[in-house]
């Protein structure tokens, strides 16, 4: 049995919590928040996605406030990390340092140079390192990738990636909606799209891009065509500004040779295949969403001493150059 502690009991950090708890690979033994009501259990968090009404007993768990005394807890295994995206490379690199695996919540890092110090230390201290990009492991994304790479639709030919959100008010201290700690939603949400981009045709040859800015935020908005040789069209759109009514929408159309799938995460189905000769619905794909299967993947590196290899955390940092370089370019043009 794998023993984790989590860092951060926010909205993530509860989505995280309630897979552990549905996981027979480990147990929850420990939690660290700076808020004690959080840890207690008496102030959940909710988000953009919805994450059930499970009860949970808050009292089976070891309650930190100090994020030093559940790194230094000889009887964990991991170290999950669910913080303010500034925070992530102090606290995971502090966490191999004492030994422990880390799942860390995407993107990596604020810096490539963050990125790459978190990528040393794991060699050096030969832990296992995954940022958590659930996407790799999202059902319907699963299926898009074994389309594109079975040829079952032929060559594709054009894919859209599209991801937006009511603008989030629910963060610790709003750190989403502060720039120097999340650098925007290009950085914190517009990256899940970026990253499934690099994992199926790797960083591309050229980039174009255009955002939204605005004051202390950050970019909430952006719209970027990545340039493929052997792609004709990529793009991705995403961000934050939409109405507190909008909710949440992630969606993809596919463009192959021989047909189109289009997944729309509000529709009913969310995925569907058309052809010339029929339109069908893609259903009951794979068990769990993107979360749940990217912890028990990670456990089950964990169990069997692998390394990650459908979420290197090598890869992790290429997503994160691809956005840094998207920021950059919109900042000079």
């Amino acid at each position: 049995m794998i023993n984790v502690g989590i860092i951060g009991l926010g909205f993530m950090g509860m989505m995280h919590l309630k897979n552990y708890i549905k996981n027979d690979k480990a147990r929850v033994i420990a939690l660290c928040d700076l808020n004690k009501k959080r840890t207690k259990g008496e102030e959940l968090v909710g988000g953009n996605i919805e994450i059930g009404e499970e009860k949970i007993d808050f009292s089976k768990f070891k309650q930190y406030e100090n994020i030093d005394d559940i790194i230094e807890d000889k009887n964990i295994d991991v170290i999950d990390i669910c913080l303010p995206t500034d925070m992530n490379s102090d606290v995971a690199i502090r966490a191999m340092k004492e030994g422990k695996n880390v799942l860390c919540e995407k993107p990596i890092a604020m810096t490539v140079e963050e990125g790459e110090k978190m990528l040393e230390v794991a060699e050096e201290e030969k832990v296992t390192l995954m940022i958590a990009h659930c996407l790799r492991f999202w059902p319907e994304y699963i299926y898009l990738r074994e389309t594109i790479q079975n040829k079952s639709l032929g060559k594709l030919q054009s894919l859209f990636l599209s991801r937006h959100v009511s603008h989030p008010l629910y963060s610790t201290e709003n750190w989403l909606l502060n720039e120097n700690r999340s650098n925007g939603a290009i950085l914190n949400l517009h990256i899940h799209d970026v990253d499934y981009l690099v994992s199926l045709f790797g960083k591309p040859k050229r980039l174009t891009s255009q955002g939204v800015y605005k004051e202390g935020e950050g970019y909430s908005h952006v719209v970027t065509q990545y340039f493929y040789d052997d792609i004709p069209v990529v793009a991705a759109a995403g961000g934050w500004i939409m109405p507190a009514t909008f909710g949440f929408n992630m969606s993809y159309n596919a463009i192959f040779e021989k047909g189109t799938l289009i997944y729309d995460s509000s529709a009913d189905p969310t995925l569907m295949k058309l052809t010339d000769e029929k339109k069908s619905k893609i259903e009951n794909i794979l068990h769990g969403d993107g979360y749940a299967r990217e912890i028990d993947y990670f456990l089950d590196c964990i169990q069997k001493g692998n390394k990650p290899e459908k979420c290197m955390p090598y890869s992790a940092l290429k997503s994160l150059e691809v956005v840094l370089e998207e920021l950059n370019y919109i900042k000079e043009h």
